[in-house]
């Protein structure tokens, strides 16, 4: 928590958040896939998804916004 009288040093606070996350989440290498699909702009949730869960999601309006 920051008193009034300081600053966030953002570049401080990214390192601590990745470092925590790292370090906390593994990630799938389907899951891998997925991120480097989607900053590719190509949406694959098969990648992540089956079934009713698949169905629903395929068409989600945000993802598909992103990746255009």
């Amino acid at each position: 928590m920051l008193i009034k009288s300081e600053r966030l040093n953002l570049d401080y606070a990214k390192s601590e958040v990745k470092e925590l996350l790292s370090n906390s989440i593994t990630l799938g290498s389907n899951h891998n896939e997925y991120l480097k699909e989607f900053f590719k702009r190509a949406y694959r949730p098969e990648l992540l998804f089956a079934g009713d869960m698949l169905d629903n999601i395929k068409e989600h309006p945000m993802a598909i916004w992103k990746t255009m």
